[in-house]
C-alpha cells in the first residue's frame, strides 16, 4: 500500500508548533513548504549506491523502485526537518537500519518505518541539549539490548545512553510507564522533561510522573541509539523540543494520531 502527502497536510506539524529542536519523522513535517526536501538518505545493498528521496517518494513507489526488486535498503541519513541541521546520520553499512526488504518498504498500518536489530543498528547525531517535551511514534520488538522485556516504556537519558524505553536521570531511579505497553504494538510516547519535573504519556493518556532528584537542564545532552543500548524496532518519527510544550502537548499528539492512526 502506498503512502502520499493529503491535501489536509498541507499545514505540517511543523508549521502549527514551530520552534522544535529536533523533528524527525518519514512523513514531511513542513507542509507544502517542504514538500521538495528530503526526509531520508538510502544505500541499496546491491551496489551501495546513495539517494535522498522526499515523504512523498518515500510512500509512493519511488523508493522501493529505486531499490530495486530482491534488494534490501538501508537509512544513511535520517534527516532533521527542524532546519537546525542536526541529522542523524549512520556511515557503517553494517550498523544501518533497514527501510527496504527485498524490493518492499517497510510498513506498519501502510505507514513506512524503518526497522532497528536491537543489536548493532543505529543512528547517531551531535549532542544536543533536551529540557522540555519529546514525542516518539514507535513499535518496540522485544529483544534488543535497550529494551527491557515486553513493557517497559521510552526514554531519553543524559549523555551515555540514548533512546530506551525508560526515562532516566543520572542519579535518579528510571521513571516508566510500564503497566500499559502491551507487547509489540506502535505507541505514541511522550515525555516531559522539565528540569526536576517528569511525566510519560502513552497514547494521550499520562502513565507516570516524578519530581527527580537531579534536575534536567539545558546542558544535558542526548544521542541516538549508542554505546551499548540497541533499540529493537519500527520507527516512523521523533521530536524534541526544548520548551514547555504542555499546552500543545495534547493537539501536538492528536496530529501525531491523526496520522498514524494509532488509538481512537
Amino acid at each position: 500500500m502506498s503512502w502520499i502527502i493529503t491535501g489536509d497536510e498541507k499545514n505540517g506539524l511543523l508549521d502549527i508548533y514551530p520552534g522544535a529542536a529536533a523533528a524527525y519523522s518519514l512523513r514531511n513535517l513542513q507542509g507544502r513548504s517542504g514538500k521538495d526536501s528530503a526526509v531520508v538518505r538510502v544505500r541499496r545493498d546491491n551496489d551501495n549506491a546513495e539517494a535522498d528521496f522526499t515523504a512523498a517518494e518515500v510512500g509512493d513507489g519511488t523508493l522501493a523502485a529505486w531499490v530495486g526488486a530482491g534488494n534490501d535498503g538501508f537509512v544513511r541519513t535520517w534527516y532533521d526537518q527542524s532546519g537546525n541541521g542536526g541529522h542523524a546520520t549512520q556511515s557503517t553499512q553494517a550498523n544501518q537500519p533497514q527501510i527496504v526488504v527485498s524490493g518492499t518498504l517497510q510498513t506498519e498500518s501502510s505507514k513506512p518505518v524503518f526497522e532497528l536489530n536491537g543489536s548493532s543498528q543505529r543512528l547517531d547525531r551531535s549532542t544536543f541539549s533536551v529540557n522540555g517535551f519529546v514525542f516518539f511514534v514507535a513499535k518496540g520488538i522485544t529483544g534488543g539490548s535497550g529494551f527491557q522485556g515486553l513493557t517497559n516504556s521510552l526514554v531519553i537519558t543524559d549523555s551515555s545512553t540514548p533512546l530506551r524505553w525508560a526515562l532516566r536521570k543520572t542519579g535518579d531511579a528510571a521513571l516508566a510507564a510500564d503497566t500499559d505497553l502491551s507487547s509489540e504494538t506502535r505507541s505514541l510516547l511522550s515525555f516531559r522533561t522539565l528540569a526536576n519535573n517528569c511525566s510519560i504519556w502513552v497514547n494521550g493518556v499520562q502513565k507516570a510522573t516524578d519530581n527527580i532528584t537531579n534536575a534536567f537542564t539545558a546542558s544535558d545532552t542526548n544521542l541516538f541509539w549508542r554505546d551499548n543500548s540497541y533499540f529493537k524496532g519500527r520507527v516512523h518519527e521523533l521530536l524534541v523540543y526544548n520548551s514547555d510544550q504542555s499546552t500543545n502537548r495534547a493537539a501536538i499528539e492528536a496530529n501525531i494520531n491523526t496520522h498514524y492512526s494509532i488509538y481512537p
